[in-house]
């Protein structure tokens, strides 16, 4: 980034946020005397991102993470101070509970102290709260420690009284739902939000998968704080608790971090079980290569890609070699040719009933699955596309321990070929 653009952002900033024109000359003078500091303590400063659950959630305990390795070599203390980027906040539990395990406090005069050390990569050990790889664990430290945040014993009463309130009797195993559709971003962000709209997926598709868990005693919870479709299952184990008016910014968190596992198109929310290590299947996924390949217990699918132009479906290979492997809007998607479907609901049945199987215990791989999976492995490695975002040089997965759906693998040589 070049001196002129960074000048523009600065003054588009203190135009738009008044206070920092008072606030920058202390936070130059703070800046100065954290330098002054340097030989003794380091202190750092670092924002929350809190306007977004995903972001709010993993980017920052995978860097709380990642520090506990580093701090074991590090020779000097290091002091973290860290503020909200966005008030209000996206979750207020997340909020308290980040509060509870960080020192936070007002952004008055962290904001400028922030801004003033990434405006420079000469500040930048001065820096804390975000991984050089933001939401993607390349290191695989969340597979290799246990959960930052925690409830209180108070929580943890409210959390399960809660729960009888939503009729899951206690000792029951419970699992969350959570499909992506355009409310939410509508709501956020106006119009502005539908490049995502090749993300969207129809909550019907999972009715079968959620009857197949409720058939095996395993209560369902689909979640979302703004759907547009209401989960239309006539059975008392499976709850469309983003729409029957219980939701609630504590409860969102609780379920995510109690639930057996989460079953996902892919969103923000599947962060919190993450954080939480709860076990996660990615259903619909795209891009390709941004799958949660970093996570031992996540178990994935990716949206069908098909030619436009002879409307063939392409395999793994042929995905990887086109520009979908790393699309980001539906332009995108158009501008390559290529037109996604979801899959199907028994594609997502099978998917579902393996991670149970998995988690119970009864699952077994047979010799095929592991080749199908070290096939599935070398594809995605040997895709520089896939394995290194082209914008900023970022590394996107370390060991590939993650699995793709075994049934679909089985029923779909083809796909993997």
């Amino acid at each position: 980034m070049t001196v002129k653009v960074r000048l523009k952002i600065a003054i588009s900033i203190l135009v738009s946020e008044k206070n920092l024109i008072v606030a920058m000359p202390i936070g130059i003078v703070l800046v100065a005397l954290m330098k002054l500091l340097r030989p003794f303590v380091l202190i750092r400063v670092g924002f929350l991102r809190s306007d977004r659950i995903g972001h709010f959630a993993v980017n920052h305990e995978i860097f709380l993470c990642e520090e506990k390795v580093l701090k074991k070599n590090r020779k000097i203390k290091t002091l973290d101070f860290y503020y909200l980027g966005r008030i209000p906040v996206c979750n207020e539990q997340l909020s308290t509970m980040w509060r509870r395990a960080l020192r936070v406090y007002s952004p008055f005069l962290l904001r400028p102290i922030s801004l003033i050390l990434r405006s420079t990569p000469l500040l930048s050990e001065h820096v804390c709260g975000d991984s050089k790889f933001q939401d993607r664990d390349v290191n695989h430290v969340l597979d290799n420690s246990t959960s930052t945040l925690s409830f209180t014993d108070e929580e943890e009463v409210l959390g399960e009284i809660t729960l009888r309130e939503f009729g899951v009797p206690e000792g029951s195993k419970f699992v969350c739902l959570i499909v992506r559709d355009d409310l939410y971003t509508q709501n956020l962000y106006g119009t502005f939000g539908d490049y995502h709209n090749y993300r969207n997926c129809d909550i019907d598709n999972f009715v079968l998968a959620a009857e197949e868990l409720a058939n095996r005693g395993i209560y369902v919870l689909r979640m979302g704080s703004a759907v547009s479709k209401v989960f239309k299952v006539d059975n008392p184990k499976i709850i469309d608790y983003a729409t029957n008016g219980m939701r609630s910014d504590f409860m969102d968190i609780y379920l995510a971090a109690k639930c057996l596992f989460c079953i996902t198109t892919g969103l923000g929310f599947d962060s919190v079980p993450t954080v939480f290590r709860r076990p996660v299947v990615f259903v619909n996924h795209t891009p390709v290569g941004y799958l949660h390949t970093f996570l031992k217990t996540s178990i994935f699918m990716t949206k069908h890609h098909i030619n436009s132009n002879d409307n063939q479906e392409l395999n793994l290979r042929e995905i990887l070699n086109s520009y979908a492997v790393d699309a980001f809007s539906s332009d995108e998607y158009k501008s390559a040719d290529i037109k996604l479907l979801e899959n199907t609901s028994d594609e997502i049945r099978d998917v579902v009933l393996e991670m149970f199987e998995r988690i119970q215990g009864s699952w077994t791989d047979n010799r095929e699955d592991e080749f199908n999976q070290k096939r599935f492995r070398q594809l995605l490695e040997e895709c520089p596309k896939a394995m290194i975002d082209q914008a900023s040089g970022r590394q996107l997965h370390g060991r590939i321990v993650g699995r793709y759906g075994t049934k679909y693998l089985q029923d779909n040589s083809w796909f993997i070929s």
